[in-house]
């Protein structure tokens, strides 16, 4: 079944070619999910129509993601953290198996497992761990067109 996307933006960048998603993936040294692939064919980054978290994800009244961020940032952002830490140095739960694709308004990250079990599923970053200096996700859907469903 091919998946749309057409009405999950309001504005969108120009798709990516397969070869270009292949050569991230090359980099990446995985494959991107295939239902996040296929919307970087369609758009490498653009904002949606929903973007309000709902309360379900665990998130403040009024948050909200800006949209998909183009692949390239987000591999940088992949490889600046080496993969297991994120952006500020911190240790990430599942970091070996998510890859991020957006950010919160107020700064929770998104991420998609890319391999393993579960592979597909999208996590948001909870309340960072002081003591421990660690960041536990959760579970906030099951697909990435789940978590586009969800949005308000």
């Amino acid at each position: 079944m091919k998946i749309t996307f057409e009405h999950y933006f309001k504005k969108t960048e120009l798709g990516l070619t397969d070869f270009e998603i292949k050569s991230s993936e090359n980099n990446l040294g995985f494959n991107i999910p295939l239902q996040l692939r296929n919307c970087y064919l369609f758009s490498n980054g653009g904002g949606f129509i929903k973007s309000h978290l709902p309360s379900i994800c665990g998130t403040d009244e009024g948050d909200g993601v800006w949209g998909i961020f183009d692949l390239d940032t987000m591999v940088s952002t992949f490889r600046t953290a080496e993969s297991n830490l994120n952006i500020f140095g911190e240790v990430l739960e599942l970091s070996d198996k998510l890859f991020p694709f957006t950010i919160s308004h107020y700064g929770k990250k998104l991420f998609i497992v890319h391999s393993g079990e579960g592979i597909g599923k999208i996590y948001i970053s909870e309340e960072k761990d002081e003591e421990k200096n660690f960041i536990p996700v959760k579970l906030i859907a099951n697909s990435f067109v789940e978590f586009l469903d969800m949005l308000e």
